[in-house]
């Protein structure tokens, strides 16, 4: 098994368990009862539970499927950083102290957002992004 598989192997593993985490998380503590809400909550964990998938079984493309799937978590940090930034300057300036209260809870949100959907995506980018096996290079 080269080092590319073994990477692939594991960062398929880590996809599927937070699949799984985010899809318990989704359905049974925070269901959306908004059909478009449903649909990004659910279908973006089931996105990533079969790209983890894919890894783990060494499909063709796995190392750019686990860079795609790595980049697309990042934007959905990314956006959702932006939208909570968005909610604590509108509760800020518009409900005083209770704005303010709300705005603590949304710095909270985004502490949280950033540890579940935003660290171990850029490992995996670090670990598939430029690897001498996919590139043709050699090795020293």
């Amino acid at each position: 098994m080269t080092d590319l598989n073994k990477k692939l192997k594991i960062y398929g593993m880590v996809d599927v368990l937070f699949a799984i985490i985010y899809l318990i998380i989704f359905i049974v503590l925070l269901p959306a009862h908004d059909t478009l809400a449903k649909v990004f909550t659910v279908g973006f964990p089931v996105i990533l539970l079969g790209c983890g998938t894919a890894m783990i079984f060494n499909v063709k493309y796995s190392r750019e499927i686990g860079l795609g799937i790595a980049s697309l978590f990042i934007m959905i940090c990314l956006f959702s950083i932006a939208l909570l930034m968005y909610t604590i300057g509108y509760f800020k300036g518009i409900y005083g102290p209770i704005g303010q209260g709300i705005t603590i809870v949304s710095w909270l949100a985004i502490a949280l957002v950033i540890e579940m959907f935003g660290i171990w995506p850029f490992f995996q980018l670090k670990a598939l992004w430029r690897h001498p096996e996919s590139t043709g290079e050699k090795q020293s």
